[in-house]
């Protein structure tokens, strides 16, 4: 029940963030659909897994599935995520060496997302492995949104890290001439 309320609450904020912007800058008297795709706890699963109704999970399913509804959508599409993207895999093991998760995230055209508790499972110290290994290796074009949670103000590793990656508040994305304020709790 915990979790259902949380992602309600999460829906709710967003779309509250979202739509009034989306409709102050249709674009077009004709068309000001607006299209949002959502994702949440995806957790590090790469792979399907197997569940009690069936399978879930599998990044491949997603992008196939995110890539249908775009091709369905009429008006501008914003693909977002609302963290816990890690944790939950063996793939997990190289989340701060090699920022897979984000790769993942980027690849499947997530056009920002935030932080979840489990980016923390690691500690502060993963976090900032997690996103000083997406800088050096290119992986840092997804905006990571985070409001509400900032480091201690002498862990300088962990403002650098922020710094770095360009952690911000919010942020703001044009998809078809529509304005997106975006932010992350």
């Amino acid at each position: 029940m915990k979790k259902f309320l949380k992602v309600t609450v999460i829906c709710l904020i967003l779309a509250l963030a979202i739509i009034p912007f989306a409709v102050m800058a249709a674009p077009s008297e004709t068309d000001n659909t607006v299209t949002v795709l959502f994702t949440h706890d995806l957790h590090s699963h790469f792979l399907p897994i197997k569940t009690q109704n069936g399978e879930s999970g599998g990044y491949a399913r997603l992008y196939t599935l995110l890539q249908e509804e775009r091709a369905k959508a009429k008006g501008a599409v914003v693909t977002l995520d609302a963290g816990d993207f890690s944790m939950g895999s063996f793939f997990q093991t190289i989340y701060a060496t090699d920022a897979a998760e984000l790769r993942i995230l980027s690849d499947l055209g997530v056009d920002a997302t935030t932080l979840g508790n489990h980016e923390f499972d690691f500690r502060q110290s993963g976090l900032v492995d997690m996103l000083n290994n997406a800088v050096a290796k290119g992986t840092n074009n997804i905006p990571i949104v985070l409001g509400n949670y900032y480091p201690p103000e002498d862990a300088k590793d962990a403002w650098d890290a922020y710094r770095n990656y360009g952690i911000k508040d919010y942020t703001v994305i044009e998809k078809d001439g529509v304005r997106f304020a975006v932010f992350g709790l």
